[in-house]
Order: C-alpha cells, then structure tokens, then sequence
C-alpha cells in the first residue's frame, strides 16, 4: 500500500482527524482547532503530537521525513 496511507491508519482517531483537517483540506492551526472544538493552544498541541506520531510510524517503515 501507500506508506502515509498506511501509516495515518494506524494514527488514533483524533491525530488523524487533526492531521487531514490541517493538511489534507487545508484548514489553519487556528481553524483546525476549532473545528475540532478546542481551544488554540490545545490545538497546537494535538497537531504537533500528531505530526510526532505519523513520523514515528514512518520511521516504522524506513521512510525518514
């Protein structure tokens, strides 16, 4: 399969809604975090960690990002 592909489906949910919100459709940090009704800050927090673990799950495979 898609390396990433696979990778955001082993993602929790939540990162890997952050994740599709952001860079998948687009959406700021700011409107990525209220659309999934948190505030700024925790936003920020989601989508780091988020970003953290789709790059652990790619290192999984041997890809480095």
């Amino acid at each position: 399969g898609e390396p990433v592909a696979d990778a955001m489906g082993r993602l929790s949910p939540r990162y890997r809604e952050a994740l599709l919100l952001r860079y998948g459709c687009g959406y700021s940090a700011r409107e990525t975090a209220a659309l999934m009704d948190m505030s700024y800050g925790a936003g920020q927090k989601l989508q780091q960690r988020a970003k953290a673990a789709l790059r652990q799950e790619l290192e999984k495979e041997g890809l480095t990002v």
